[in-house]
């Protein structure tokens, strides 16, 4: 069966202005730590379940239909 995990942590500063908690969201270089290809303690995987650095996220302003589970189309992604 394939299945998958979100993990949240309490929001960064960025994502702070929106919610109160936000998705883990590892840098590239922690990956092999994560995936244990590289040896680590046990303390080192649970050291990387905290907000990512605000400088990783980047905010827009988008259209109110973004918040309709109805609303469908590419153009939810684009930037307003």
């Amino acid at each position: 069966m394939l299945s998958c995990t979100v993990l949240t942590c309490a929001a960064n500063g960025i994502v702070g202005e929106l919610h109160d908690r936000m998705p883990i969201i590892l840098p590239e270089r922690e990956w092999p730590k994560w995936l244990g290809e590289e040896p680590t303690n046990e303390e080192d995987p649970v050291a990387l379940l905290k907000p990512c650095a605000d400088a990783m996220l980047k905010t827009c302003p988008v259209a109110k239909e973004v918040g309709n589970v109805r609303s469908k189309g590419a153009q939810l992604l684009m930037p307003r």
